[in-house]
């Protein structure tokens, strides 16, 4: 709900402002301080603005970083004081880099455009096109072939009231359907596809 109402909010005031709508970091962190900057109290508004960015960046990365956490307290038995400050530690560092990426840091890789990207950009892309698709076809394929289906339900139901049952759907999801969409959503994001279809 928040989103929603942060996306109505957000979109009238680019174009009013005649900026280029987006999404993603461009529009985060460059056309809305542009629009602040136009505005009356402006400074006031942007303040507020990055402030509740800030408290919904913090809260999402509690819940991220708990999985490294727990693996690395249950894998290497860490305690999850020294684990946490490891991870986030570990974060903050690469944060660095990120957050000056548009300014004095600003350096150009051409590791996925030959136009060059910053630091900021490159993570983007890394995570969004590229770790999220693959992370969704090793996910799949660990349930169907390492994990189980009856395990990967079991975790599924705890908490639940309902009894209700596997189905040969889920299953032909987990080993054809997933694997072969996020197969697809790499490959158009990467490029690929639209070079294997002659575009």
């Amino acid at each position: 709900m928040a989103a929603l109402l942060a996306g109505i909010a957000i979109m009238p005031a680019v174009f009013a402002f005649n900026q280029e709508p987006g999404a993603g970091p461009g529009l985060m962190f460059g056309t809305l301080p542009n629009i602040f900057a136009s505005m009356p109290l402006g400074n006031l508004f942007g303040l507020m603005f990055f402030v509740l960015v800030f408290f919904a960046a913090v809260t999402s990365a509690i819940s991220l970083l708990e999985v490294p956490v727990s693996w690395a307290m249950d894998s290497l038995k860490w305690s999850r004081t020294k684990a946490v400050w490891i991870f986030a530690g570990l974060c903050f560092v690469i944060g660095i880099g990120a957050s000056l990426s548009n300014g004095p840091w600003e350096q150009k890789f051409y590791f996925f455009s030959k136009d060059g990207q910053n630091f900021f950009d490159v993570l983007d892309y890394l995570t969004s096109n590229i770790l999220l698709p693959l992370g969704g076809v090793f996910m799949s394929l660990f349930i169907t072939f390492v994990w189980g289906y009856d395990n990967a339900f079991k975790e599924i139901k705890i908490g639940s009231k309902n009894n209700f049952a596997i189905g040969g759907f889920w299953k032909m999801s987990m080993m054809v359907g997933v694997p072969l969409m996020m197969a697809l959503v790499f490959l158009q994001q990467t490029g690929v596809l639209a070079k294997l279809i002659g575009q």
